[in-house]
């Protein structure tokens, strides 16, 4: 998924709280939610930014209310996660939830967005197709009293636009997947020579973000000096990343078929090369596919490389906990930043930290 984050609202904290409902005039209370680092993997513990606020009100603000939550596409794993995860919290905590897709088409997403004003939905979560593509229509919900949650790029300077903002830094999740690869690539071939490590990045230069994510896995050559980049394959704005990867996968392994390293800007992007390389018969098990996100589908790849039955290694998984957090923010009791901003962090996941990690996103 090459898509995502980071977001700001300069807005002071009693009106959107307001806006919020919840019923509090100071910023929400610190407590837990917060994901994991992505730059410590010994360090995988949840944090949350500082804040001295105040405990959070008691009962949740969101019972019996209704939230959206607007997205590109549900044809990417990742992004309908969020919207079935909600669903699920819905059932426990006692709110409805509305999931909407545009097809990745802006005007189609903010007309939908503006739609919910007079579908009486009190929160809105919105991916949008492009940072600030829709910041009218955010606006528009913000000042009917709706509480907007924006989960892409930073707004900062748009502060009418939004209430809360979930962020990350999108050239360090990048950087992570890149890690992930050196150290691999350290453990398997210790005697190669500088330079000797073909590596082919998948990335996406859609948008800001984008472009950030996609430059951190250009740091696989600073963190070793064995490896080098002899191809990209860029996916723009492709929508369908899935069949777009296989085609490039397949060219890629009669251009370059001594690549050895891949790194992906999404997992879509990682489980289809990894469906093309399960069909060269020249690809050993010193080959590596990294990546950035989370699917159920990659984790069953990365769960099975460990007895060859993928070339799946690790992923730099990021919004860990997302639809918590959504829900955490809205009711006070995930702690934001002087700018209504929360960071959510990303996790290196590998083999080894696979079932830690997998406790940790089912909440055990």
């Amino acid at each position: 998924m090459k898509k995502l984050l980071a977001l700001i609202l300069a807005l002071a904290m009693s009106l959107s709280l307001a806006a919020c409902g919840t019923g509090d005039t100071n910023n929400p209370a610190s407590s837990p939610s917060a994901a994991p680092s992505a730059s410590s993997p010994a360090e995988n513990s949840p944090s949350a930014p500082e804040s001295n606020a105040p405990e959070a009100p008691a009962g949740s603000a969101i019972e019996g209310k209704t939230i959206a939550i607007n997205v590109p596409t549900l044809m990417y794993e990742f992004f309908a996660k969020i919207g079935t995860d909600l669903e699920a919290l819905g059932k426990e905590k006692g709110f409805n939830v509305v999931v909407d897709s545009c097809d990745g088409d802006q005007s189609r997403q903010s007309d939908q967005l503006m739609n919910y004003i007079s579908m009486d939905i009190d929160y809105v979560a919105v991916v949008p197709v492009e940072t600030t593509g829709c910041l009218d229509a955010m606006a528009a919900l913000k000042a009917e009293g709706i509480c907007v949650i924006n989960l892409l790029g930073s707004l900062v300077g748009y502060e009418d636009s939004y209430s809360y903002s979930i962020i990350q830094d999108e050239y360090e999740v990048g950087k992570g997947a890149a890690e992930l690869a050196a150290e691999w690539i350290e453990a398997n071939f210790p005697d190669a020579a500088d330079g000797s490590i073909e590596v082919a990045i998948f990335e996406k230069n859609a948008n800001p973000d984008a472009i950030a994510r996609s430059q951190g896995l250009y740091e696989i050559e600073n963190l070793t000096s064995k490896a080098k980049v002899v191809v990209n394959y860029d996916f723009g704005n492709t929508s369908d990343t899935e069949v777009k990867a296989q085609e490039y996968a397949d060219m890629m392994f009669v251009e370059h078929p001594d690549i050895k390293i891949v790194l992906t800007y999404s997992a879509d992007m990682a489980t289809s090369v990894d469906e093309i390389a399960l069909q060269q018969p020249a690809v050993d098990e010193k080959f590596g596919v990294f990546s950035v996100d989370w699917t159920e589908r990659l984790g069953s790849k990365l769960e099975s490389s460990s007895n060859g039955g993928s070339y799946v290694r690790g992923t730099s998984a990021c919004w860990v906990n997302l639809a918590n957090n959504i829900v955490g923010l809205i009711n006070g009791e995930v702690a934001v930043d002087e700018n209504n901003e929360f960071a959510s962090g990303s996790w290196k996941v590998s083999p080894e930290t696979l079932a830690e990690y997998l406790d940790i996103i089912s909440g055990s």
